[in-house]
């Protein structure tokens, strides 16, 4: 199993994870969890395709988290495509996940 940071402030589409280069390969994103300075939309999305959105919230000490589920994953990405993260406006948006790419 593999982790990514997320760390993004710009409104727009942030790439987190490569598109694996193995034809056919996907990403499995396993869990993952976020927090924010601002009020903002997260959306993950693999390539173009929205695979999970989050409406954030500034909480002091709060965040979202989406509990690890090694077995399933929490979502798949279409195959070849990266994992994005596109933010609806200027906000600190950090965290971290766990992924693993499928042959």
């Amino acid at each position: 199993m593999a982790n990514f940071v997320i760390n993004a402030t710009a409104s727009g589409d942030t790439t987190h994870v490569a598109a694996p280069s193995t034809p056919g390969s996907f990403i499995r994103v396993i869990g993952y969890h976020l927090t924010t300075d601002a009020v903002v939309v997260a959306t993950l999305k693999g390539g173009a395709t929205t695979k999970d959105v989050c409406y954030a919230t500034k909480v002091v000490g709060g965040g979202i988290v989406v509990p690890d589920s090694p077995d399933v994953g929490v979502f798949d990405c279409p195959a070849n495509t990266a994992l994005i993260l596109n933010l609806s406006g200027v906000a600190n948006v950090g965290g971290a996940g766990n992924y693993i790419i499928i042959p």
